[in-house]
C-alpha cells in the first residue's frame, strides 16, 4: 500500500505510481485521474514488485504541489527509493521537495531537486503561530534543528517564488 498525505490545496489532481527494479524504467502500476487531496490510500497493488517508486504529478489542483509525506507498506525490504516528479506545464517550475526524517527528534533535513534553491523555511505550530523562521542563501539541503512542541507545520520559500507546505511529526 502507499499513503500520500497532501498539504493543503496542494494536491496533485492527476499523478500516477510507477515503480522500477533500476530507477531509468518505470512500469506505471496505479493512475489517479480525479485526486482528492487530504490522506490518500492506495492498497490496490497486490503483486506489484520494484526497487525504485515514482509519483509521477501531471496535475495540481491551484499552483503547486505539496506532499507533505509519502508512506510504503509491503514485505521487507520495501522500497530502497522514493521521488516525486512533476510532468506538464508546471514541471520546470515545480521544485521537488523531500523532508527527512518524518518523524524527526531535533532536527530535519530540507531538500529540493535541481536547479530549485531554498531561501528560507517557517515552521508554524497547530494554531499557525509561527515558532521559528530561517533565511539562506539559496541552497539545495539544508538541516534545521526544529522549534520546541509538535507536531510542526512547514513553509519552504524558494529562490523562484515558490511555497511548499507540510506537517512534521516529533518523536519527544
Amino acid at each position: 500500500a502507499v499513503k500520500l498525505s497532501w498539504g493543503f490545496l496542494e494536491q496533485a489532481t492527476d499523478y500516477a505510481l510507477q515503480l522500477s527494479d533500476d530507477g531509468r524504467n518505470w512500469t506505471t502500476i496505479y493512475r489517479q485521474p480525479a485526486g482528492r487531496g487530504g490522506t490518500e490510500v492506495i492498497d490496490r497493488l497486490r503483486g506489484a514488485r520494484g526497487r525504485y517508486l515514482r509519483v509521477l504529478l501531471h496535475r495540481a489542483v491551484l499552483f503547486n504541489y505539496g506532499l507533505a509525506n509519502l508512506e510504503v507498506y509491503g514485505p521487507a525490504p520495501c522500497l530502497a527509493e522514493a521521488s516525486t516528479t512533476a510532468v506538464g506545464p508546471a514541471a520546470a517550475a515545480t521544485p521537488v521537495l523531500r523532508v527527512y526524517p518524518n518523524p524527526a527528534r531535533e532536527s530535519a533535513t530540507f531538500s529540493v531537486g535541481p536547479g530549485h534553491r531554498i531561501t528560507g523555511v517557517a515552521f508554524y505550530d497547530g494554531a499557525g503561530r509561527l515558532l521559528a523562521s530561517h533565511r539562506t542563501a539559496g541552497v539545495r539541503e539544508l538541516r534545521l534543528e526544529l522549534p520546541p512542541g509538535g507536531p510542526l507545520f512547514y513553509r519552504v520559500q524558494t529562490a523562484g517564488g515558490r511555497s511548499l507546505g507540510g506537517a512534521l511529526a516529533k518523536f519527544r
